[in-house]
């Protein structure tokens, strides 16, 4: 987890040449992620920490021009970690 709080301050403080010029969309996504990154139940999934861990590196040894796979994972993030509110929002739980 030490590795998340290092992803989470990096996009709190965006500091560095890789934040330097990001289109806005690209600001957004790794806005989102970080909210993900805060989101409570994401410890119970561990696999899917490490696989975040790798695709932010991976994103950011390009600049963050290669967004696809934390693109894809803010969806498995989106669908995983708040299925549970919809259920609530709802009224079916």
């Amino acid at each position: 987890m030490e590795k998340i709080t290092l992803i989470k301050k990096d996009i709190e403080e965006k500091k560095g040449k890789e934040w330097l010029g990001l289109q806005k969309k690209t600001e957004n996504k790794l806005e989102s992620l970080l909210w993900y990154l805060k989101h409570p139940k994401l410890q119970e999934y561990p696999k899917l920490v490490e696989e975040i861990v790798e695709f932010y590196y991976r994103a950011k040894d390009t600049n963050f021009i290669k967004m696809e796979d934390i693109i894809r994972k803010l969806d498995q993030l989106r669908t995983k970690l708040c299925k549970d509110n919809v259920i609530k929002m709802n009224g079916t739980a």
